[in-house]
């Protein structure tokens, strides 16, 4: 799977969802959901909170801030995309 597919697959399962709901997927709710989980104990509150509220960020070495959703989607492409070691392997060629 080319990386530019792994940066689509999400838009895929959107219109998988709205296309047919009679027939669609939830693999973008499960995008979705997989985002929004906080990266720290089982605080659900912080998913309500807007992209980029303090509350939501990850300090990084170097002063670098992240919205947790930011690396929720990097360990969806490792975990779900790119889950074997020659997937990942393959996917940090392609970089």
């Amino acid at each position: 799977m080319a990386a530019n597919n792994i940066q689509k697959a999400p838009l895929g399962y959107w219109q998988a969802k709205v296309w047919d709901p009679a027939v669609g997927s939830t693999k973008f709710d499960e995008f979705c959901a997989f985002l929004d989980k906080p990266r720290f104990g089982n605080d659900d509150s912080v998913s309500s909170l807007p992209p980029g509220h303090e509350e939501r960020l990850v300090h990084l070495p170097g002063g670098i801030k992240l919205d947790f959703s930011i690396l929720n989607y990097a360990d969806y492409i490792k975990e779900v995309r790119a889950p074997s070691p020659v997937g990942r392997a393959w996917f940090l060629s392609t970089r």
